[in-house]
């Protein structure tokens, strides 16, 4: 793994909030004119999100850092908001 745990973390909320977050609040946009680009940019996004090298260690099975709970609630909170736009 070339990046710690804490990093993986700051990337992985960076990207769920810049790129997911602009998709459900419309500022990337999947349609239209510009719409393959926004099409681009999610996809890419989901490729790392899926990716194993950005899995956290702790989470794999290492669990001996402490998350900071506010980037966990700023995860959680961008999460659920493209969820809930997936749902309308």
């Amino acid at each position: 793994d070339f990046m710690q745990d804490e990093h993986k973390f700051n990337t992985l909320c960076k990207i769920c909030q810049d790129v997911l977050g602009g998709v459900v609040e419309g500022e990337i946009v999947l349609d239209g004119p510009h719409g393959s680009k926004g099409k681009a940019i999610l996809s890419d996004c989901l490729a790392i999100l899926a990716s194993k090298s950005i899995k956290l260690k702790a989470i794999r099975g290492n669990a001996d850092r402490e998350i900071d709970d506010e980037k966990v609630a700023r995860l959680e909170e961008a999460k659920g908001k493209i969820l809930s736009k997936l749902v309308k």
